[in-house]
């Protein structure tokens, strides 16, 4: 669903770059629109042309642009505006992503079918000898312009219906129930309240203990640092309990080492690491360490340590959040950024 409504004004503008998107399954999506917070009531003042287009689509259904385009009479330039106005609104959907992306790419690198038609007719009605030449032109000009993304090659498009307001049933927390499990592997209240929208703990917490009661579900504390009740499906506790037991035995072996120094550099090249960028969807870092900031770019990474965050990447500039040896520093840095690793100091690393 998209959104892009333009402040102070009834009239909905195209959708931009940085418009807001969401990608469900269309199985779920009753389920998604009624956890939404309700938005307030619009009074949209659609254009002619998209009145029209939504007209067409309420009586003939998901349609094909050249089909919309036949019944309405709009020019494609036209309906493609009508499109996109219906987009912004949060009216419309589409089956893939070309039509979004068709709407967001400038005129200037849209494909132009009509002359790309032309300049390979022109190129065959030239002399036989300059012909191959002219059709190779031709051909390569008429790539270069169908680079972009054109709007006549989406699938089809499909009015989006909103479901009435209604509190959410036993199926619909169960479903997602089983969202979150597949999403997170363990969920907590802390984990839950991550979601962008969520229903109350309290609604998920009686479906999480009957189904716990049925065998389903394994409760527990799983993850340390986490308060509160936890749960995990059945097939998920053996990998839990033996990376904690290796994580124990680990332990057990570094209180054996020598000094302190030898205790830390045998801890860090034992460790499993991870590094995630800032933006995925598993990047804990405000349920560690909730005072350490890290803007959700793409550029900017974090480094967990046996799932423990240890350094972070910000606007290119490397920071330890716990201490490191010096000589460890650069190798933890290199597994940060994702760089390869001379296989000399591999040995340093898990």
């Amino acid at each position: 669903a998209i959104s892009a409504v333009r402040a102070g004004s009834k009239r909905s503008g195209g959708p931009i770059k940085t418009t807001p998107i969401s990608i469900a399954s269309r199985i779920n999506m009753d389920v998604w629109q009624q956890l939404a917070a309700p938005v307030p009531t619009v009074t949209l003042d659609l254009s002619g042309n998209a009145a029209t287009v939504l007209n067409d689509l309420k009586k003939r259904g998901a349609s094909f642009f050249a089909e919309i385009r036949q019944r309405t009479g709009l020019l494609p330039a036209q309906l493609e505006q009508a499109l996109s106005e219906l987009v912004a609104s949060g009216l419309l959907t589409s089956d893939g992503f070309t039509g979004l992306r068709a709407l967001l790419t400038p005129d200037a690198r849209k494909p132009s079918l009509r002359s790309g038609m032309a300049m390979s007719g022109t190129a065959a009605s030239g002399s036989r000898a300059s012909g191959t030449a002219g059709s190779a032109a031709a051909s390569g000009r008429q790539r270069s312009r169908r680079t972009g993304y054109s709007v006549e090659d989406a699938g089809r498009w499909s009015l989006l219906y909103k479901p009435e307001p209604a509190d959410l049933d036993e199926p619909a927390l169960e479903t997602l129930v089983s969202v979150y499990l597949q999403r997170w592997g363990v969920i907590s209240r802390q984990i839950v309240a991550r979601e962008s929208i969520a229903p109350a703990w309290r609604d998920l917490l009686p479906v999480l203990r009957r189904q716990e009661l049925q065998g389903k579900l394994r409760g527990g504390r799983f993850i340390e640092g986490l308060g509160g009740e936890q749960f995990t499906l059945p097939e998920n506790v053996a990998p839990l309990r033996e990376a904690a037991t290796k994580l124990a035995e680990r332990k057990v072996h570094l209180e054996r080492a020598g000094s302190e120094h030898e205790k830390f550099i045998s801890d860090f090249n034992e460790a499993i690491y991870c590094s995630l960028s800032a933006v995925d969807p598993v990047n804990n870092l405000p349920l560690f360490l909730p005072d350490v900031k890290l803007a959700k770019t793409t550029r900017n990474r974090l480094l967990y340590k046996d799932g423990v965050p240890v350094a972070l990447l910000d606007n290119e500039q490397v920071r330890f959040l716990r201490e490191v040896p010096a000589e460890l520093q650069w190798a933890l840095e290199q597994l940060l950024r994702r760089h390869d690793v001379n296989p000399r100091l591999r040995s340093y690393l898990a």
